[in-house]
């Protein structure tokens, strides 16, 4: 039996695109918090990276949960409106607690990975439907 590994990305669009992300964006913005505020830089990183795929993973599940004729439009409507919830609610959390997390640049990395994170997942949901069968 011989392994394919050249093929791995070829075969995996999504763990190719995951790898590109984290290659192009995730490092260098994380090099530049450490550069600006070192380790809280950092962690306002991570913090925000998190935030934007906590509402990614919601909006997949509930689109999970919906079924029917209209159920694609309803799962974009649906999931754009918790994709961006979460993380605006988030802010208003930590605006109106005067957290020093915005200190440290959390609104403009989760302005980064808000777009990054809808970018990505636009592209999967958009490859998710390519090869689904048609009725």
């Amino acid at each position: 039996m011989t392994a394919h590994h050249g093929n791995l990305f070829r075969n995996h669009p999504r763990l190719a695109t995951a790898g590109l992300v984290a290659l192009t964006v995730v490092i260098p913005v994380g090099l530049f918090a450490y550069w600006q505020h070192q380790t809280p830089g950092l962690v306002a990183t991570a913090l925000a990276l998190l935030t934007c795929g906590i509402g990614i993973v919601a909006a997949r599940l509930v689109g999970m949960l919906l079924s029917g004729p209209a159920a694609t439009n309803y799962r974009m409507l649906f999931g754009m409106l918790i994709r961006m919830a979460v993380p605006l609610l988030l802010c208003m959390v930590l605006v109106l607690q005067e957290s020093p997390l915005l200190q440290y640049g959390f609104v403009y990395y989760l302005l980064v990975f808000y777009q990054l994170t809808l970018v990505v997942d636009v592209c999967w949901t958009v490859t998710s439907l390519k090869h689904s069968p048609t009725r």
